[in-house]
């Protein structure tokens, strides 16, 4: 008897392989995963993260295209600037006046 024979006449029969049981682990790693969609879900408002994304692209990619509309927001940018650096130099004098004040109101006290 040949054994190289008897194995080529043999019907191909499937190897069972013995079925392992899942990890204990598995369900904490599913658990990890359902808990960082839930978060993904609430700070995207429910929305898929990629189709903010793509919608974030297109946005852009619009905005480059658009020359009038950069120029716009830059000039919007710099006006909004301007004020707010106004403001900044307002509040710096009013606590300047305020701390001269209070030192003259100290030092006039016997």
């Amino acid at each position: 008897m040949n054994p190289t024979t008897d194995i080529e006449k043999s019907p191909a029969r499937p190897v069972r392989m013995p079925r392992l049981e899942e990890s204990v682990g598995s369900e904490a790693f599913r658990s990890i995963d359902r808990m960082r969609e839930a978060l993904a879900a609430q700070s995207t408002g429910g929305l898929s993260p990629a189709s903010l994304a793509l919608a974030f692209f297109d946005w852009s990619i619009h905005l480059a295209s658009a020359s009038g509309k950069r120029l716009e927001l830059v000039d919007k940018a710099s006006r909004k600037a301007i004020r707010l650096l106004s403001y900044h130099h307002r509040a710096k004098q009013l606590v300047g006046m305020q701390v001269r004040r209070a030192i003259w109101s100290r030092s006039a006290q016997p």
